[in-house]
């Protein structure tokens, strides 16, 4: 499939530090900057930043149980060209930087490290957030070859390439799940194995339980005010 939508850049603030923020579904653009940044980061951290999103990612077609895993995969792989040919040249442009930070919350936490484990030269952070890292869990267990590679916890285990572990290295993962027993908990612990498996820089933190969007806003402000020191 093609994506077959226009899916539109946002851009706020100043700050030296670029990032590509992929927000909680069904937000928009004004309830992002407001949420986010205006009401929850103090200005000495959000001056730091100049932020960049999107309007859509699929998030809706890996949850709607009327697409097949193969047209599931197959959007994602096309989606992530999307970032990786259109969005990421388009940053790098407008922010004259080389690398930037992936942050993402819910189902944008998927996008924001998925890509990150997959071209990890162009990212300097990524952050996920209350996410699940395991695709199948949206398509009945059945996976693909574009699923396989959009799953961390499934194609890092087997990477060899050692130019691609070298720059995964170079990458600050920060992974935020919740404490009890749950998919984002159980994805979360398996990633974070990965990746230290390979040797990458990750933080884990795990939170009790609250309510979503207080919550969201909160492990926000929390691991961005920790990004500026860690890299």
């Amino acid at each position: 499939p093609r994506l077959k939508r226009k899916i539109r850049v946002r851009k706020w603030g100043s700050g030296k530090e670029a990032v590509l923020f992929f927000p909680p579904p069904k937000l928009s653009f004004k309830e992002v900057v407001d949420i986010f940044f205006q009401e929850t980061l103090p200005r000495e951290i959000s001056s730091l930043y100049t932020l960049y999103t999107l309007d859509y990612y699929p998030s809706d077609i890996w949850i709607n149980p009327t697409f097949s895993a193969d047209f599931k995969g197959n959007y994602q792989t096309v989606f992530c060209a999307f970032i990786l040919r259109e969005v990421i040249p388009t940053v790098k442009f407008d922010s004259k930087i080389t690398k930037l930070l992936m942050i993402g919350i819910s189902d944008g936490g998927f996008q924001a490290v998925s890509f990150a484990a997959r071209f990890p030269q162009l990212i300097k952070a990524a952050v996920g957030i209350d996410a699940i890292y395991n695709p199948v869990r949206f398509t009945n267990g059945v996976s693909t070859e574009d699923i396989y590679f959009a799953s961390p916890i499934h194609f890092l285990p087997n990477l060899r390439d050692k130019q691609i572990i070298l720059h995964l290295k170079e990458v600050f993962f920060t992974l935020v799940a919740p404490r009890s027993v749950s998919p984002e908990h159980i994805d979360t612990l398996k990633l974070e194995q990965v990746l230290s498996f390979h040797g990458c820089r990750v933080e884990t933190f795990y939170f009790g339980i609250s309510n979503g969007i207080e919550r969201w806003k909160n492990l926000w402000r929390f691991t961005l005010s920790r990004i500026p020191d860690s890299l």
